[in-house]
């Protein structure tokens, strides 16, 4: 595309600057919102980046990531592709920490070492897959041809997110997994909980909800 140096670090800049703090505010969502919808904002936020650059093609008022790359990448616009890269990096981090959260929610007491160990395989593994075919299915099919496999595979990350939702509650059943403080929230409202009852999964929730003021009470341990 002829791109200067400086456009071309612009493009790596714009993805890799939101990932310097959304790790943060994905600890806080999950705290907050539960892993269920941290994981589903996360992927669409990618998956809208990414479109937005294919999609503003034919609606003017397209919005998100991998589609906005696509889009600027299509459109020969880096500054678009910047943009998208840009959304895309907001949902990488909360992304990985609601990953990790749901690992260790479900196998915390069946040996977390080994599910946590094939989660970052898996996530190294596709992105060496995703260098190694990035040039011969360009060589192939043309050099959008990349930008469209991401951007589908990043809108089949949504669809097994929307399963996973569906099946959430029956996975937290059938497991005896401890529920999430948005999770005791939502039974807190339940009409047919007696008032103490109700009261006391409020107090529940308080106390498993994350407060940023409290991570300086976190003891040497952690700081070391």
């Amino acid at each position: 595309m002829g791109t200067s140096n400086t456009e071309f670090s612009l493009l790596i800049s714009a993805f890799s600057l939101n990932s310097t703090w959304t790790p943060l505010a994905g600890g806080l969502m999950v705290s907050r919102l539960g892993t269920t919808y941290t994981s589903i904002f996360a992927t669409g936020t990618i998956f809208l980046g990414t479109l937005h650059l294919q999609m503003s093609l034919i609606i003017t008022h397209a919005r998100s990531g991998q589609i906005l790359l696509l889009i600027g990448e299509v459109k020969e616009d880096v500054r678009l592709m910047a943009f998208g890269l840009f959304i895309f990096g907001l949902g990488i981090g909360p992304l990985g920490v609601a990953q990790e959260t749901i690992i260790v929610r479900f196998f915390r007491s069946h040996g977390l070492g080994v599910p946590l160990a094939l989660g970052l395989v898996g996530g190294k593994g596709a992105s060496f897959i995703s260098a190694r075919t990035s040039y011969p299915l360009s060589e192939r099919y043309g050099r959008h041809a990349p930008f469209y496999v991401a951007t589908f595979l990043a809108g089949l990350s949504v669809v097994v997110n929307l399963i996973y939702i569906s099946a959430s509650k029956w996975f937290i059943r059938s497991t005896g997994t401890t529920l999430e403080a948005s999770e005791i929230q939502e039974q807190a409202k339940n009409i047919s909980l007696s008032l103490s009852e109700a009261q006391a999964l409020k107090q529940v929730v308080e106390k498993r909800k994350v407060k940023l003021g409290e991570v300086a009470k976190l003891d040497e341990v952690f700081w070391t």
